[in-house]
């Protein structure tokens, strides 16, 4: 809902002028099948940002270059699917940092598969993920930053046992 949207992205605006900053973003679908979300607020002042809520793919896109050319950079994250349609919802702060490279609506197997290899081949490091489902298919979406970091370590539609079993790995 468009104006479920504005409404929450007013009352983030409105607590960013209050002195808080948010740290992070998730859109998901509500009971009763429309969209909600959650922010996660700091009390402490930050970079200008914006945020945005119940984003289409062509949206999200579109915001993600926009913003990116008006200095503002892509920290946080949240694909999700209501009523069989991707939704996104996203952070962004200005400030200055590495290239990124953010990609939706992949494939769990070969198209993630690739990309990763081209942006670990190119010095990019992944650092947000986000998993959904459109349909049956089990989709991704990712933010790769080009920061010459550690390679990071990558797990991908892990059933809950090997998931818990790495984690207590850890």
């Amino acid at each position: 809902d468009d104006g479920l949207a504005v409404d929450f992205v007013r009352r983030v605006q409105a607590a960013v002028a209050g002195g808080r900053h948010p740290a992070g973003v998730t859109g998901y679908a509500a009971t009763g099948g429309g969209d909600g979300y959650t922010v996660l607020l700091e009390d402490r002042s930050g970079p200008p940002c914006e945020i945005r809520a119940g984003l289409t793919s062509e949206q999200y896109q579109a915001t993600f270059e926009s913003l990116g050319n008006r200095g503002f950079r892509l920290v946080d994250l949240s694909a999700y699917t209501v009523h069989g349609e991707d939704r996104y919802a996203a952070l962004f702060e200005q400030r200055d940092g590495p290239a990124q490279v953010a990609r939706h609506r992949l494939r769990e197997g070969q198209d993630w598969n690739t990309l990763n290899v081209e942006m670990v081949t190119h010095g990019f490091r992944l650092r947000r993920i986000s998993g959904y489902r459109i349909g049956q298919d089990d989709r991704l979406a990712v933010l790769y930053e080009q920061d010459g970091g550690p390679p990071s370590v990558e797990r991908i539609a892990m059933p809950h046992s090997e998931f818990k079993a790495e984690v207590v790995a850890m």
